[in-house]
């Protein structure tokens, strides 16, 4: 599941939601579209607070949301 993007390489959201071996009723569109909503609101915030790794936030898809 993790090999479709080298490690290394950003994971995009798209790429993200064609990682997961789950069904489309799932994972609908709307849980990414969320995930995107969350992915930039944790990029606003952590330059305030400090809320995962400043390394991470590259790759949030794979190392906050793909575990």
């Amino acid at each position: 599941m993790h090999s479709i993007v080298p490690f290394g390489a950003a994971m995009s959201a798209e790429v993200f939601a064609s990682a997961l071996d789950v069904s489309r009723e799932t994972l609908g569109r709307d849980a990414v579209e969320r995930l995107s909503i969350y992915a930039d609101a944790l990029r606003t915030w952590q330059a305030r607070i400090n809320l995962v790794s400043n390394n991470s936030l590259a790759d949030l898809w794979r190392r906050h949301f793909l575990d």
